[in-house]
């Protein structure tokens, strides 16, 4: 596949994630848990993170000056889903061990993230 604007630096990531504790409270955290990612990112948040409500689940937004990202819960499921895009460059392979640590708290139960290419 031709690569569009190559000149151009951008890395998509998928994160999906069930918790196995503390759903509603990782709900209340996931506005610090944005400063966090935004600071291990190295990206300049654009004002708060916004959320809307949606049933007992969230969605939040969040916009870099270099892009932004949106996650979203379900929490009947313990789940959550998100994705990053952004223009600067990362180390994805440390954004696996950066998400374990953070939080270990809600005990992952299993956890997806993938580069999109």
């Amino acid at each position: 596949m031709k690569k569009i604007c190559p000149q151009i630096h951008r890395q998509r990531v998928i994160i999906e994630a069930i918790l196995a504790k503390d759903f509603h409270k990782f709900q209340k955290f996931i506005p610090n848990f944005i400063v966090k990612l935004s600071n291990f990112l190295e990206v300049k948040r654009i004002g708060k993170c916004h959320k809307i409500k949606i049933g007992h689940g969230l969605s939040i937004f969040q916009v870099w000056l270099e892009s932004g990202l949106q996650f979203h819960t379900w929490p009947e499921e313990n789940f959550w889903a998100g994705d990053i895009f952004t223009c600067k460059p990362f180390n994805y392979k440390l954004l696996k061990p950066f998400l374990h640590k953070t939080l270990k708290q809600y005990k992952i139960v299993s956890l997806f993230v993938k580069e999109i290419k």
